[in-house]
This record gives structure tokens, C-alpha cells and sequence, in this order.
């Protein structure tokens, strides 16, 4: 039975408003429109194997996941491995090329044009031509055209866009700060006071046993489901100032804060009627699409010399006009997921387009030089696919002046979370929603003195 009133109301069960819902001492409660938690945290089986539709693995220095997964009693649960011992792949010219810091120097992934253009750069004029340059534009002229390809191919693995578009302020701000406060990207990274180690534990790259998605059901559990609704839509009608009002489930129900734990469209679509030019604003955020299939291949398919190839994360495809952005190895990323007879891929690409080759077609030739026999398309199984429209917010040249604009128009009883604000990673998420719990907790406890 819902109360008539309640201190908070979270809209969305994704990792923003879980954290939220899990630091939070109010009496909240967390509305879901879907019938399971975790928002893009989706995880699959395949036999005794799982791929995910949606964050892959997490590194175990993601402070605010650590924190919740010791809290809830799930350390159990994880699996890891060495980050060091699990490479990563560039596909270049259909040839897989390890990709490392020591690769960009000893390797041919660069020219030796671009390798000296990291040695030149602390003598360069830091004076961009724009106070909102793209990605490419700036690491174009603080190194070369070159390794401004090189970074965009790289972030296809984080933001699925265009570095040309991707603006560097808003995208990677700390190669930038690097920039205005030492007036070069390689100076900066030698002259910049380290922050002191709060970890000396090894890097590892984890998941958990039952895929990404059963923390946040584990998480779930632990809030509490009797402060969850799942499968029920709100709609906000009124805020007078003090309270706003809501109608769930034919119910109508008042909150102090509400806290907007979804992508920004739907953000958008939810204040509409209350706060118009926040909504038109939100609305102007840019996701982009993405499609993600779930393969597998024959092992006995591959050369018994070469299998060990795969013994690693995946690959990011740095092909030009190709509609694959990258391919994960999912049952090779931890032993508890290998599979007997099949290698289990993933793959991520831009929504396919007329003429542009299926990921499988682009597969079958990238992988040709590891396999015995000659690869054919029918050779991948396709066992899932999925387009996910509005998938992954950009920050987009532009961006942060429409940050600034809601920023501007949000009261201060509505707090926005998601990944479209303070980064992608799933860890600034986790660590934004910590802080506006705490923010809210604050500003609710100096109201009542």
C-alpha cells in the first residue's frame, strides 16, 4: 500500500537510482518501469556461459561499486582476472594488433611521424581556434592528425560516437585541464601533483559470477523491494512550490524532492508539463544507436597455435567506413565462462545501414588468419541481436552550454542522475548519485533546524 506522501520519489532502477536509493536515509520510494532492475545492466546466458547487453566488466578501484558490493555481502559473487594479463586488440587494415602503450611505441599502429609528434608537443602553442573543440580537433593539434584517428577509434569502446563531433572539454576534461593549466598534455602528466595511492591492491578486471545485472537485483534486494515499485509508470503534475504532486499507479502522491534517474529524453518527457523549458532542453541531449549481437564460432574451427589469441578482452575496430565498432570475447573474458566446443562473441556496431556488411561478414574476414579452413558468414551462430535506439548519450560540441542552461533552470528539490551528466562510466554515475544523496540529506536536515 503507497503512502500519501514521501520524501523522495526516484524515477528509474538503473545503476544511478539504485546508488541513489542505497545511500539515501530518506523515506523514498523507487519507481521502475520495467519489470527488472538495472536499466542497461543486462546480462544473458548462453549454456554455462553469459554475454552482456550492456557494461562488460568493472575494475576493482570503482570506489562507490566496492563500497556497495562489500555493503550488501556479494564480494562472494565476484570473479576477476589481472588487467594486465587480459589484451586488448585494434583491428587495422583487418589485422588484430595489440594495443598498449608499449605497442604505440614499438609496434607500426603508428608512424614514426606520429610517434615523434608525442615528443614535440611540449613546445607547441596551446591556442585552439574554438572555446568548443571537437576530440580529433584537439588532439589533431596538440600531436597530429594521425593519433587524433588512433583516440577515435579508441573511444568507439566507451562512447560509440564520433571524435569529430565529441567535444574534448566535455569528453576527456582531463587531458584539457592538462592543457590550460600546463600548457601541454605531456608536461602536464610529468608536473602534476599524483594524488595519494588508496589502493595497493593488484588491478583486476571483474564481473560477477551471474553477469553485471545480478548486483543490481542483489542491490534491489538489499534497499528493500517493499520501497520498489517495478512495471508502474508516474506522471508528474504539479509542484506548488513545497511539494510536488504525482500520479502513480491511479494514485495521487506528494514528494519533497524528486530525484530523475533516467536518460535525459525521458527526463524530458517526464517535466514536459511542469518545467517546459527544462524539458525542451534536456530534449536536446544526443544519444547515439547501437546494435549488439551475440555470436559464436566453432573452437575447433581455429588454428590449436592461435587460440590463445583469444585469451583476451576483444578488439575495437579501426577500419574506416565499417559499421562494426568492436567485438568483446565474452566467454574467454574469465575462466568460469569458457565454453567446451564455441568461442562466444559480442559485437557493438552502428545501426545498419543499405549497403554497409552485417557484423558476422566483417567478422568472418577480420578473424580469417586465426581459422584452418576458409571462413564463411554461416560459420558464426547468431544466438542474440538487439538495436537499442538512444542508447549512449554524447557530449557533443555543444554540450556544456546546454549542461549550463539546465543547470540554470533546475530547482533545487529536482535532481537530475544519469550517465549524460558528469561522464559515462558507469563509476561517475555511482559517485555523482553518492553525492546528491548526501546533498539532499544535508540541505533536508538544515531545513528541519
Amino acid at each position: 500500500m503507497l503512502k500519501q506522501h514521501y520524501s523522495e520519489i526516484i524515477i528509474g532502477a538503473g545503476i544511478a537510482g539504485l546508488s541513489y536509493a542505497y545511500k539515501s536515509e530518506a523515506d523514498f520510494l523507487l519507481i521502475e518501469r520495467s519489470s527488472q532492475l538495472g536499466g542497461s545492466w543486462q546480462s544473458r546466458n548462453y549454456k554455462n556461459s553469459i554475454y552482456e547487453f550492456g557494461p562488460n566488466s568493472f575494475m576493482n578501484r570503482s570506489e562507490g561499486l566496492e563500497e556497495m558490493i562489500d555493503t550488501i555481502g556479494f564480494r562472494d559473487q565476484v570473479i576477476s582476472h589481472d588487467f594486465k594479463k587480459s589484451k586488448r586488440y585494434l583491428c587495422q587494415n583487418d589485422q588484430l594488433k595489440l594495443a598498449s602503450p608499449s605497442s604505440l611505441i614499438f609496434s607500426d599502429l603508428l608512424s614514426l611521424q606520429a610517434k615523434l609528434s608525442v615528443l614535440r608537443e611540449p613546445f607547441l602553442s596551446n591556442e585552439s581556434q574554438s572555446d568548443d573543440e571537437s576530440i580529433h580537433d584537439f588532439i589533431s593539434r596538440r600531436f597530429n592528425t594521425e593519433l587524433a584517428d588512433l583516440l577515435g577509434h579508441a573511444l568507439k569502446g566507451i562512447w560509440a560516437g564520433d571524435a569529430k563531433m565529441l567535444s574534448a572539454q566535455a569528453a576527456l576534461p582531463f587531458l584539457k585541464e592538462l592543457e590550460d593549466s600546463y600548457g601541454s598534455i605531456f608536461a602536464g602528466l610529468i608536473k602534476k601533483p599524483k594524488a595519494p595511492k588508496k589502493q595497493t591492491n593488484t588491478l583486476q578486471t571483474c564481473s560477477f559470477i551471474n553477469g553485471m545485472s545480478s548486483f543490481c537485483e542483489a542491490l534491489g534486494t538489499y534497499i528493500g523491494e517493499e520501497q520498489i515499485l517495478r512495471e508502474t509508470d508516474a506522471r508528474l503534475l504539479s509542484y506548488d512550490g513545497e511539494r510536488y504532486l504525482l500520479e502513480i499507479n491511479s494514485q495521487q502522491i506528494t514528494c519533497d524532492h524528486l530525484i530523475l534517474a533516467t536518460k535525459a529524453y525521458q527526463a524530458a518527457e517526464f517535466l514536459f508539463l511542469v518545467y517546459p523549458n527544462l524539458g525542451e532542453l534536456l530534449n536536446r541531449i544526443y544519444y547515439a544507436d547501437i546494435e549488439l549481437s551475440a555470436f559464436t564460432l566453432g573452437r575447433n574451427l581455429i588454428k590449436p597455435s592461435l587460440i590463445k589469441t583469444f585469451d583476451a578482452f576483444g578488439f575495437i575496430n579501426a577500419n574506416p567506413d565499417s559499421s562494426l565498432m568492436g567485438t568483446i570475447f565474452s566467454s574467454e573474458l574469465f575462466p568460469e565462462r569458457q565454453l567446451e566446443r564455441e568461442l562466444l562473441f559480442t559485437s557493438f556496431s552502428r545501426p545498419s545501414v543499405a549497403g554497409s556488411q552485417s557484423p558476422a561478414n566483417e567478422l568472418s574476414r577480420i578473424l580469417q588468419a586465426y581459422v584452418s579452413t576458409k571462413l564463411r558468414v554461416e560459420d558464426f551462430k547468431l544466438i542474440d541481436q538487439q538495436l537499442f535506439k538512444q542508447a549512449i548519450p554524447q557530449y557533443n560540441i555543444g554540450y556544456l552550454s546546454i549542461m549550463s542552461q539546465i543547470n540554470n533552470e533546475l530547482p533545487s528539490s529536482l535532481k537530475l542522475l544519469g550517465n549524460y551528466i558528469g561522464g559515462v562510466a558507469f563509476k561517475d554515475t555511482i559517485k555523482r548519485s553518492f553525492a546528491l544523496a548526501c546533498q539532499v540529506k544535508s540541505s533536508s536536515a538544515r531545513m528541519t533546524l
